[in-house]
């Protein structure tokens, strides 16, 4: 038994029908393991697992984004809370002082300083 000249078919388990099979596409861009440019025809079904590993690199990346995304949000929802806090601490100061703020009542008491 002779042995094929072309690349194997991952699914027809024979020599590549390339052209004809509708696998058979147009890859451009970038190696994603050695960075290398490409600009090919090639098999689909063979690119499925370098796509995967690839995929799964991006996915990776985009979840540290969105970690230091919610690390920021978190980092500004408290700086926030902290405002407010100040804020209601304030109001509920003037409450004692008497409907009050302790500067207004310094103001209306000496009017001439």
């Amino acid at each position: 038994m002779g042995k094929s000249k072309g690349p194997l078919c991952p699914l027809l388990k024979k020599a590549c029908i390339e052209q004809e099979c509708a696998f058979y596409v147009h890859i451009t861009g970038q190696h994603p393991q050695s960075g290398a440019a490409m600009d090919l025809w090639d098999c689909a079904v063979k690119w499925t697992p370098v796509m995967m590993l690839d995929a799964s690199k991006n996915v990776r990346n985009v979840q540290a984004s969105v970690e230091t995304m919610r690390n920021d949000v978190v980092q500004r929802q408290e700086s926030l809370n902290s405002v407010f806090q100040l804020a209601a601490q304030a109001a509920s100061a003037t409450r004692l002082a008497g409907g009050r703020s302790a500067d207004f009542q310094r103001i209306s008491a000496n009017p001439d300083d």
